[in-house]
C-alpha cells in the first residue's frame, strides 16, 4: 500500500470516528434534554400559583388618598386661573 492509499484510508477511519462520535454525543445530548425537560415538568406541577388577596385599604389610607385627589383638584383650577 502506497503512502497516499494509506492516508486515505486513514482519512476514511478519521471521518468514520468523528462521524460515531457525534452520533453519540448528539445522543447523549437528547437524552440529557429529556431529563431536563422531566425536572422541569416536575417543578412545575409543584409550582402553587396563589391568587393575590384583595387588599383592604385602611381608612387612614383611603382618608390620605381622597385628601391628595383634594389637593391635585384645587392645584388644577388654581393653575388654569
Amino acid at each position: 500500500m502506497d503512502v497516499s492509499a494509506a492516508r486515505l484510508t486513514f482519512g476514511k477511519i478519521m471521518d468514520q470516528n468523528q462521524h460515531e462520535s457525534r452520533q453519540v454525543a448528539a445522543q447523549d445530548f437528547m437524552k440529557s434534554l429529556q431529563q431536563l425537560e422531566g425536572i422541569l415538568q416536575g417543578q412545575a406541577s409543584e409550582l402553587v400559583i396563589e391568587s393575590p388577596q384583595p387588599v383592604e385599604a385602611s381608612t387612614l389610607e383611603l382618608s390620605a388618598f381622597e385628601q391628595a385627589a383634594a389637593d391635585i383638584e384645587k392645584f388644577m383650577q388654581e393653575s388654569q386661573e
